[in-house]
C-alpha cells in the first residue's frame, strides 16, 4: 500500500486527493534531490509562509523546498504537474485562511492508523526562519503561547526540544497535536491580521 495522508478540518478526518499522492511519490524519487521536503514538512512550509507576518515571494521560499538544488523532471509535462500541486496547495491554504471563519486543513503524515504532527510542525518551523525577525515580534510577546502545539515539536541544532515542559505535559501535547494545530494556524492568522492590514496574495511561479 501506499503512504496514507490525512487533513484535519477539525470535525474528522479526511482523506487528501489523489494528486497528493503523485506529488509524495515524486518528492520521494531519487529525482527530487536528497534533501528536498516530504509531502508532510511541505506543508507545514507552505503554511507558515502563508500564514506569517508579510508577504513573501514565491521565488524566494520555491528554493527551499528543493534544498537549494533543482529537481530533475522526466519533461515538462511532469514538471507542470509537480509545480501546479504545490501552487495549488498554497492557493488552498491562503484561500481557507481568507474563509470566515478560517479553515485550516494540515496534511499529516500517518502511522500505523494515527496522524503525526512533528514533521508538519518542523517544516513549519523552516517557514518561520524565512523571516524569523518578524516572527520574533509573536515569539518575544504576551501571546506567544499560542505556538505551543507547534514548538513542542521543534528541536534545536543540537537536536534537543527548544522548550521544557514536564514530561506528562508534553506527552499530552504532542498527542493532542494533529487536532491542536488547526487552531493555532487560526490564532497566528488572527495575530498577525491585528497587527498588519496586508493580505496574503495568490502566487505564480514566474
Amino acid at each position: 500500500m501506499g503512504p496514507s495522508f490525512v487533513s484535519d478540518t477539525g470535525k474528522a478526518m479526511l482523506k487528501e486527493p489523489l494528486d497528493f499522492y503523485d506529488l509524495d511519490a515524486f518528492l520521494s524519487s531519487d529525482r527530487s534531490p536528497e534533501n528536498c521536503m516530504q509531502l508532510a514538512d511541505l506543508d507545514g512550509f507552505l503554511t507558515a509562509v502563508a500564514v506569517g507576518p508579510e508577504p513573501i515571494p514565491m521565488e524566494e521560499w520555491w528554493p527551499m523546498i528543493w534544498g537549494g538544488e533543482d529537481p530533475q523532471f522526466r519533461n515538462a509535462k511532469e514538471a507542470k504537474q509537480i509545480t501546479g500541486s504545490i501552487q495549488t496547495r498554497y492557493d488552498e491554504i491562503v484561500s481557507g485562511l481568507e474563509r470566515d471563519p478560517p479553515l485550516v486543513t494540515p496534511v499529516f503524515w500517518m502511522e500505523d492508523g494515527e496522524p503525526i504532527a512533528s514533521d508538519w510542525a518542523e517544516g513549519f518551523l523552516d517557514g518561520i526562519k524565512l523571516r524569523l525577525a518578524e516572527w520574533s515580534r509573536l515569539i518575544a510577546s504576551d501571546d506567544n503561547a499560542i505556538l505551543i502545539p507547534l514548538a513542542i515539536f521543534w528541536l534545536d541544532d543540537d537536536e534537543q526540544p527548544i522548550i521544557h515542559v514536564d514530561d506528562d505535559v508534553r506527552e499530552q501535547i504532542e498527542a493532542d497535536g494533529p487536532e491542536l494545530i488547526p487552531e493555532t494556524v487560526v490564532a497566528i492568522h488572527r495575530y498577525w491580521r491585528s497587527h498588519s492590514e496586508r493580505s496574503r496574495p495568490l502566487m505564480r511561479l514566474h
